[in-house]
């Protein structure tokens, strides 16, 4: 019974993690249908979808690499696929995702025309995520390169919790937004802010959850 809990807790888990990494992907295709069907949109929505057609490759390249990044972040959770080669080779594609998506999103902010319902906060916040995503995920690869197992996990999970900020954004934005109505640029900063950090810090908090592995360091001779 206790086997066929947690098999059950597990697969739940992956399913909310892959509804979780799929959720940015709607406001993405409504913007879409914006650019491409005639509807009768507000003036302010069909000027924010308008800017991201300056640069639309930036915009693919972030779009494509963040849905690789958390569908493939949460199918290296599954205890199952963990136990075969498979996690291995789609970690490299994993780790390529990510990379694509943080500096595209660095780009996208350093770049690209902000409006007017951003307020200033919003551009430290989206720097300091999308570096700490590509340190995060390059200290990732090299401590799987070491075999330093533990330094791997806790490095690309912090990057995964940082991937999936925007999903977090929208789990906030929206009840904020029915609740309390449109909230000023600097209030709208710190929700957005506040998303990354609350994943940063259930990701700490599931992290110090786990036992403790031991460091398995790569021999000298290899």
């Amino acid at each position: 019974m206790t086997s066929r809990t947690g098999s059950f807790g597990n697969r739940l888990a992956l399913s909310a993690l892959i509804g979780l990494g799929a959720l940015p992907l709607l406001p993405a295709i409504g913007r879409m249908l914006l650019r491409f069907v005639d509807v009768d949109a507000p003036p302010e929505m069909v000027a924010d979808t308008a800017r991201f057609f300056i640069m639309p490759v930036p915009v693919v390249l972030h779009v494509v690499g963040g849905c690789l990044f958390t569908l493939l972040g949460a199918l290296q959770f599954s205890p199952t696929l963990r136990r075969y080669p498979w996690h291995r080779l789609t970690g490299r594609v994993l780790v390529a995702a990510g990379l694509i998506a943080a500096l595209s999103a660095l780009w996208l902010t350093q770049f690209y025309p902000h409006p007017p319902s951003e307020g200033p906060l919003l551009y430290w916040f989206r720097l300091a995520a999308g570096s700490a995503m590509l340190a995060f995920l390059i200290s990732g690869y090299r401590a799987a390169r070491a075999r330093r197992f533990d330094r791997h996990q806790a490095s690309m999970m912090r990057a995964y919790a940082l991937g999936l900020g925007a999903s977090t954004q929208m789990l906030i934005g929206i009840p904020w937004l029915l609740l309390f109505g449109e909230p000023s640029p600097v209030v709208g900063d710190l929700l957005l802010g506040g998303a990354w950090l609350l994943n940063l810090a259930v990701a700490q908090w599931l992290l110090g959850r786990r036992p403790g592995q031991a460091v398995r360091p790569l021999p000298a001779s290899a």
